[in-house]
């Protein structure tokens, strides 16, 4: 009789948690609050799922490049829901 092995718990990818703020975040405002407070922390993969959240994409490059394209991103939108309100 074969025993059923326990699998390690699956790992969670680093930062995940500062990603899930900027996600659950609801104003462009409070995204690029979040954004400030994680970046030392930022990876390439939470950058790509940031982005991806905001339907854009940023093309490969050093990632202090790619922080800048995001913010700069989210600096345009929050112009648009200002005049929006």
């Amino acid at each position: 009789m074969s025993e059923m092995q326990n699998t390690p718990e699956e790992k969670l990818p680093e930062g995940y948690e500062d990603m899930m703020r900027f996600l659950d975040a609801e104003t462009v405002e409070e995204k690029l609050m979040v954004l400030d407070r994680i970046e030392p922390k930022v990876t390439d993969f939470m950058l790509d799922s940031m982005a991806m959240s905001l339907d854009l994409t940023i093309k490969e490059a050093p990632i202090a490049d790619r922080i800048y394209e995001l913010r700069k991103v989210l600096k345009q939108k929050a112009k648009y829901e200002i005049s929006r309100r």
